[in-house]
């Protein structure tokens, strides 16, 4: 009994130094001081496998369940307030549905510690060698299976820390993810096996380099000066709660306000100003009055406007398609291109699986029935350097924000309404991951968000400026696009990095079962 308590505080323990390596909410952030927690996840995964060292297979995966399930119901317990406050259903119902989220979750946990356990045994190798290839592999398997699901990848947990993050433009957040790992193994393999000395030593040698090369090529970058040509830019965030913001008496009113801060913005002389996601609570294409109005305040200000706002069109059988959209308004007043959401939000846009979950209502307001996602990656040109927009959801797939980058863009708008999350750490957790977004592109990131936050990244990960949550503001700044000529090798070869440490893995199995 002693030892399984032992084991329990061990488990608790690890999963506390996970949840508090990501960023927490305000109500956290309230009582626990300031300081670089995320470095707590360096070790995390050592304290687990110690747990296991002696354990059969069966044990090694549940344990590896228990502690994902812990740490993800920690770091997701957001759901709860999105779901009981925005998604109609009871505490009992919202606290179901996070813990079906997490039980899911937790089986990429589950599984990495027993195939990493599996492969050491038979192939008879450190778990240094093994471990980090096996979870970039299935943080890059929960990226796609089903609809996807990278949130709070553990890359993620870096993005404050910026000589770490710059070879993100090369390996994309999924190899961040592989040097956290490499060195939770690193401890393990060090105090917890009986390896010999020199065995031990060429361990420690081997991933030194990697952290140390990781870091030279971070100072490198970092010392690169930026591309010339600066560019104003102005986010305005108009900040409506999500119960008053598609009231039927609002659109007048959302309408002026958004009016009213954009016009405080022109002294800035802005070349682009945006406006979050669904900023307008109504379609504004097929809205007369708002869209002169908007098309006057473009004229005005003689710069484009990036607005939000849900949308309609007919395919060719007449059947009507909702879409969350972006539209540019050019300075001549005139709407001259749009991009429609590609990945939708389950839950909040759409509801998978109706015939089972029947009794969820989808969030989102703006359509009748579900929205359609959109088919294009679109990139938007005028007198200013090429830019595409994303929404929302889709800031946490690299490889569709890489998609724009490859189709020409040179710096990305991102709009959002992180209104459902009230002031809980899910806000804080999204903003983290625009920052990688910004290094694997080198392009730099303007957000746009409803309740905030609001920010400018530049192309190295830096936060130039940011608003707080729940405030009524503007924000202006200066980023510079990337060069034209530039690219990465993230933007060319997308998560090729994932790919080879995928083929790693089923090439170790393959020798596994040749033993067998």
């Amino acid at each position: 009994m002693k030892q399984i308590l032992f084991e329990g505080i061990l488990i608790s323990l690890a999963a506390l130094l996970v949840m508090i390596s990501f960023p927490v909410g305000e109500a956290t952030a309230s009582v626990v001081p300031d300081c670089p927690w995320e470095v707590c996840i360096f070790i995390a995964l050592a304290i687990i496998f110690y747990i296991q060292r002696d354990k059969d297979y069966r044990s090694v995966f549940m344990i590896g369940y228990l502690f994902g399930f812990l740490y993800n119901f920690g770091t997701l317990s957001w759901v709860v307030i999105t779901m009981l406050n925005y998604g109609n259903l009871s505490a009992f119902l919202s606290y179901f549905l996070l813990c079906a989220l997490v039980c899911y979750v937790a089986l990429y946990t589950g599984l990495f510690f027993l195939f990493t356990r599996l492969l050491t045994d038979r192939l008879r190798l450190p778990t240094t060698l093994v471990g980090p290839a096996v979870w970039v592999l299935l943080e890059y398997i929960r990226s796609y299976f089903i609809t996807g699901f990278p949130w709070n990848l553990w890359g993620y947990t870096l993005y404050r820390h910026l000589l770490l993050v710059q070879i993100a433009d090369i390996v994309g957040v999924y190899g961040l993810s592989f040097v956290i790992v490499a060195l939770n193994c690193l401890v393990f393999d060090l105090f917890f096996r009986d390896y010999s000395r020199r065995m031990k030593l060429s361990l420690l040698v081997g991933t030194a380099t990697l952290v140390v090369l990781t870091i030279v090529y971070g100072r490198i970058k970092m010392d690169e000066p930026l591309p010339t040509g600066p560019l104003n830019v102005c986010l305005v965030q108009g900040n409506y709660r999500q119960e008053e913001k598609w009231e039927p008496g609002m659109k007048q009113t959302t309408l002026d306000t958004y009016e009213q801060l954009t016009r405080s913005t022109f002294s800035s002389r802005p070349t682009v100003i945006v406006w979050p996601e669904a900023a307008l609570p109504f379609r504004l294409r097929y809205s007369g009055l708002a869209l002169n109005s908007v098309a006057m305040l473009a004229r005005d200000c003689r710069c484009s406007l990036v607005i939000g706002t849900p949308d309609m069109a007919e395919d060719e059988a007449g059947k009507r398609h909702f879409y969350n959209s972006a539209f540019l308004i050019t300075p001549q007043g005139k709407m001259e291109e749009r991009y429609d959401k590609i990945h939708l939000v389950p839950f909040g846009e759409y509801v998978p699986l109706t015939r089972f979950l029947f009794f969820v209502e989808k969030m989102t307001e703006g359509a009748t029935g579900d929205f359609s996602s959109g088919q294009r990656y679109t990139v938007f040109r005028g007198d200013f350097p090429p830019f595409s927009v994303y929404i929302c959801y889709e800031t946490i797939f690299p490889d569709l924000v890489r998609k724009f980058s490859a189709a020409g863009a040179r710096w990305l708008v991102t709009i959002t309404n992180d209104a459902w999350f009230d002031r809980s750490a899910a806000s804080y957790q999204h903003f983290a991951m625009t920052v990688l977004r910004a290094v694997e592109n080198r392009c730099p990131v303007v957000r746009a968000a409803n309740t905030g936050i609001t920010g400018i990244i530049d192309q190295k990960g830096r936060v130039l400026d940011k608003t707080e949550l729940f405030v009524r503001t503007t924000l202006c700044g200066t980023i510079t696009a990337r060069d034209p000529q530039t690219t990465t090798f993230y933007i060319r070869w997308g998560d090729l990095f994932a790919a080879l440490c995928s083929l790693y893995v089923l090439c170790a199995a393959c020798l596994c079962l040749m033993k067998r």
